[in-house]
């Protein structure tokens, strides 16, 4: 393992034309400062894209050591399209200007942990030959001084602590992530330096058009699972298309939306477009509710670890009471039409 002060934590933040000049969330920059504090090493920032103003202003306020900002008018093009992104911030990386003042024997690189964020993260790897740790739960020191990722597995029931070697990484953090540190906020103010040296490269190279998007309009009329706050999810054990219909109908109440497993998918209840698990999609809801479903690993592998978890099972023995924070056992047809009801009030 190198020497902490070779390490480099660099967050990579992106100002494209679909963020405006907003700045959404600093989890990134923040944990960056914050681990470089610990290990004594380096906190840096990339910047690309035509917001960049306000992510400027808010690295030099954490105060990181180093600040690299894409210029050009190759970066005023840049749109969200992630061959795009990528192609800037492989350019930048691999100028002779930033080559020539990163000397570290590890480089972390810290990107948000969402969709179009990851699916940059992988494809940036294979331009500088980084290893993708995909979403991390945590980095810290361990005893020896080595740095670890924590990661989460099989649907959030497992954890694995991995120690990284030398070389380049890119880690995705989830939104509102905290890193702890072991110094106090006086020491850790101090460690880190009066000023942020601010570096602009020019990139000159071509930005690849635009990849032809068509938009089609929705097939139904129910609230869309992505971003959803709140998810009524179905299964096996609601039995009936009936079922799903109830569902919707609390879901809309709630202002969330609707999920459903793979057997309920299997069996005609939900479209395709609303399976969640392992083979469906990912979802980060602040509040699942899981009605008829046991909890198999291949589904809650498809739910944010930090998701609360309701469950609605008329077998008390369903695995997945071990993983709610609250459960009910009853009948899905008595308890939702009471609940329907009651919202109603």
């Amino acid at each position: 393992m190198s020497t902490h002060n070779s390490i480099r934590f660099c967050a990579i933040l992106l100002a494209t034309e679909n963020q405006g000049n907003v700045v959404h969330d600093q989890t990134c920059l923040r944990a960056a400062q914050a681990l470089a504090t610990q290990c004594a090493g380096t906190a840096e920032a990339i910047v690309v894209g035509p917001g960049a103003g306000e992510w400027i202003q808010a690295a030099c306020d954490l105060g990181v050591d180093h600040l690299w900002v894409a210029t050009g008018e190759a970066t005023t093009r840049c749109a969200s399209q992630a061959p795009q992104v990528v192609d800037l911030l492989a350019s930048l990386m691999l100028s002779p200007q930033y080559l020539q003042t990163t000397s570290h024997a590890t480089t972390v690189y810290l990107i948000d942990a969402d969709a179009t964020h990851e699916e940059i993260g992988a494809r940036l790897a294979v331009h500088i030959d980084a290893l993708p740790l995909g979403r991390c739960q945590q980095i810290t020191l361990d005893e020896s001084g080595a740095l670890c990722v924590t990661q989460s597995v099989f649907g959030g029931r497992l954890r694995v602590t991995r120690r990284l070697s030398a070389g380049i990484h890119i880690a995705a953090l989830r939104q509102g992530l905290s890193v702890q540190t072991t110094q106090s906020p006086e020491k850790a103010h101090a460690a880190r330096p009066p000023h942020t040296t601010h570096h602009q490269i020019t990139l000159t190279g071509p930005v690849r058009p635009d990849l032809p998007v068509l938009t089609l309009p929705r097939a139904e009329q129910h609230a869309s699972l992505e971003g959803a706050k709140l998810v009524m999810s179905g299964g096996r054990g609601i039995g009936c298309e009936a079922g799903f219909t109830l569902l919707y109908q609390i879901a809309d109440q709630l202002g969330g939306a609707v999920s459903a497993s793979l057997p309920a998918v299997d069996a005609g209840w939900a479209p395709i477009a609303r399976q969640v698990g392992q083979s469906g999609k990912y979802i980060r809801p602040d509040i699942y509710v899981a009605v008829g479903i046991s909890g198999t690993p291949q589904h809650m592998a498809g739910i944010d670890p930090h998701t609360r978890i309701v469950a609605i099972n008329k077998d008390p023995e369903a695995p997945i009471f071990n993983m709610a924070q609250l459960g009910i056992v009853g009948d899905w047809e008595t308890i939702l039409p009471a609940l329907s009801e009651a919202l109603k009030t």
